[in-house]
């Protein structure tokens, strides 16, 4: 097995990797989101709780299309797509 072999198997496995980390990502941040929306009356802590996960959920997927993005980069600088 060449070295470009071994890196294009790293690289396929990380973009199908980041593939479901996205869908993962996205689905939990439109659940924070109902339950942010059309969760009725909650507490301060409760809704401070939900925000702070909707912020990670926006930074989370930011970085894993930035991550998607650089491996999109690294594989076309190798021309491996």
């Amino acid at each position: 097995m060449t070295f470009n072999q071994i890196v294009e198997t790293i690289v396929g496995f990380i973009d199908k990797l980041i593939t479901i980390l996205v869908g993962v990502a996205f689905l939990a941040l439109v659940y924070s989101l109902f339950k942010y929306i059309w969760g009725g009356k909650q507490s301060s802590k409760e809704n401070s709780q939900l925000k702070s996960r909707l912020w990670a959920g926006i930074i989370g997927m930011f970085v894993i299309a930035s991550l998607w993005g650089l491996v999109r980069f690294i594989g076309g600088f190798l021309n491996l797509f």
